[in-house]
């Protein structure tokens, strides 16, 4: 994942159950994740600000959301998803 601007690249990552994926850290990023899937733990945790990079483990399948609080309400849709399937 990368962190240009005001977005998150790619905007949805397909990824296998086991993956780990590096969210990188910006101090004017505040990431929040969206509510747990069907009732899975979403691991994305919030991160006020999120200014070092950040490591997640996803082992159950589904759509895992996040975004960031501040740029998500601006206009530039500064969210993103990681999609957890075979």
């Amino acid at each position: 994942m990368n962190l240009p601007l005001m977005t998150y690249e790619p905007p949805c990552v397909k990824i296998k159950p086991g993956t780990t994926v590096k969210i990188p850290g910006s101090s004017m990023h505040h990431m929040q994740a969206a509510e747990d899937p069907g009732g899975v733990v979403n691991p994305i945790r919030a991160e006020r600000p999120h200014q070092f990079d950040k490591t997640y483990t996803f082992t159950e399948p589904g759509f895992y959301g996040y975004h960031c609080t501040v740029h998500c309400r601006d206009n530039t849709g500064m969210a993103a998803a990681i999609w957890v399937a075979e």
